[in-house]
């Protein structure tokens, strides 16, 4: 459950929503999400609640990166040399076409 401002302010920027993404979540502006994480508004039990719902929801959909880059990995490392080169040539395409 939010036990502080800082607490928001913690759990929101650990999952990279801004201010104005957890407010439309919970129906509040992004100026009352600053005020509560800067310790300067208390948010009432049911924006209390709604932040709370609305951060463990984000926090449950988390993708799960650390075991994909392991998948990945382990993919790899049975491929041949020719097809790693291969993939290498595609990635490099695809990097130079789109940054």
């Amino acid at each position: 459950m939010i036990t502080s401002g800082d607490d928001v302010y913690q759990r929101r920027t650990r999952l990279r929503l801004t201010q104005q993404q957890l407010a439309g979540e919970v129906g509040v502006s992004a100026g009352h999400v600053s005020q509560i994480e800067n310790g300067l508004a208390h948010p009432n039990l049911q924006t209390a609640v709604l932040l709370e719902v609305a951060l463990t929801e984000y926090e449950r959909n988390i993708p799960r990166r650390e075991p994909t880059i392991l998948r990945i990995g382990n993919k790899l490392s049975e491929l041949s040399d020719s097809h790693i080169y291969q993939l290498q040539v595609y990635l490099e395409h695809i990097l130079r076409d789109h940054y």
